[in-house]
């Protein structure tokens, strides 16, 4: 069993999420973002923590009334 197989590097975070790497980091300094390990020099993302993290920004659908629609 490959151990590394269940982490993301940043550039392949980055591109599964649609984002540039520099977003990644950003939300890292901004504490907004997914948590990550680092493993020597090698900015790490565990791919269990990000799917705890996409769920935990899951935002409902906002109802609009009809009367406010046009």
């Amino acid at each position: 069993m490959d151990i590394m197989t269940k982490y993301f590097d940043r550039y392949d975070l980055a591109d599964a999420l649609g984002v540039h790497v520099r977003t990644l980091d950003r939300w890292h300094r901004e504490r907004r973002g997914p948590p990550r390990t680092i493993v020597g020099r090698q900015i790490m993302y565990r791919g269990e923590a990000v799917e705890e993290w996409l769920r935990a920004n899951e935002q409902a659908a906002v109802r609009v009334p009809a009367s406010a629609r046009r």
